[in-house]
């Protein structure tokens, strides 16, 4: 089965690059949307060399970009969606730095960095009340409750937009932080910490529920996402990583848990966290929803 995964992962991967990397093979739509690839082109770095393809297609980004420093959706703009979605803006960010964590491209940083702070200056303009609240997606494909849906109709297993948004700039500003720093660009440095300072203030404080160690409607993801990006007060960390490990176990018997922003991060959480038999688990699971089932 494992083989089997990671056979399917590669020709998935392959089959959808097309000067870009694109989504949906199995329509008639195969554009080129970002948010699959946030994360994604990390893991997809793991099984094929796509520096020079994301080098490029970071162009096609940048050029969606509008005066106020929103981005669309899609790269190239052959659809003009401007949802403002930062879980898939966030892919303007996270392949620079998967650029130059992996490949050391000390050139993408220079060509990139510009376009990427004028984004994040626009995010940051349109905070409410300290947060990111412009959302249009959530946890994209999150496995419905039955297989003859296409979305779920139970509200416990949608993740809020908010939040989603919110902790994906959060993590942005951690990836430019640390840009900045590798090119001693003090200034933004220090920019990039305070405003990180003052978003986890507010996310906590309509976030989290500090009597349970739980976010939101406690949702994996949004327990996942606060746990990995280290928004997560001080001290509460092993009670949020227990109630992942709990719901995942109790509430989906041990089967995937999240949608596309979420399942990004599980297998490393998980891993990372001392949870690789329960990594493993949910990896080797045949019936719905899993890899498996979908093999099968």
């Amino acid at each position: 089965l494992l083989n089997k995964l990671h056979e399917n992962a590669y020709w998935g991967i392959i089959g959808n690059y097309h000067g870009m990397p694109t989504d949906c093979p199995q329509r008639d739509e195969r554009m080129g949307w970002l948010g699959d690839h946030a994360m994604g082109c990390y893991g997809e770095n793991l099984l094929v060399d796509n520096g020079a393809l994301y080098y490029k297609w970071l162009q096609d980004v940048r050029d969606t970009q509008d005066d106020d420093g929103m981005i669309a959706n899609v790269a190239p703009g052959y659809w003009v969606v401007r949802g403002n979605d930062v879980a898939w803006g966030a892919l303007s960010v996270y392949a620079t730095f998967m650029l130059y964590r992996r490949y050391n491209d000390i050139n993408a940083v220079q060509k990139y960095y510009t376009f990427l702070q004028t984004y994040m200056n626009f995010l940051e303009r349109n905070l409410q009340d300290g947060i990111v609240t412009s959302n249009n997606y959530g946890d994209w494909c999150m496995p419905p409750e039955r297989p003859d849906l296409i979305h779920s109709e139970d509200p416990a297993r949608k993740t809020d937009g908010k939040l989603i948004s919110t902790a994906m700039y959060y993590s942005m500003l951690t990836m430019m932080g640390q840009l900045a720093m590798e090119f001693g660009i003090e200034a933004d440095m220090l920019d990039f910490d305070r405003r990180q300072q003052k978003l986890k203030e507010a996310y906590n404080r309509h976030f989290y529920h500090p009597e349970s160690g739980s976010y939101s409607n406690h949702t994996v993801t949004a327990n996942l996402l606060s746990l990995e990006f280290g928004l997560v007060p001080d001290g509460d960390e092993e009670k949020v990583l227990q109630n992942i490990v709990d719901v995942t176990k109790d509430t989906y018997n041990s089967h995937i848990s999240c949608g596309v922003i979420g399942m990004q991060h599980l297998m490393t959480c998980l891993t990372r966290l001392g949870h690789l038999d329960l990594a493993m688990q949910i990896i080797l699971q045949k019936d719905y929803p899993s890899f498996g089932y979908m093999i099968k």
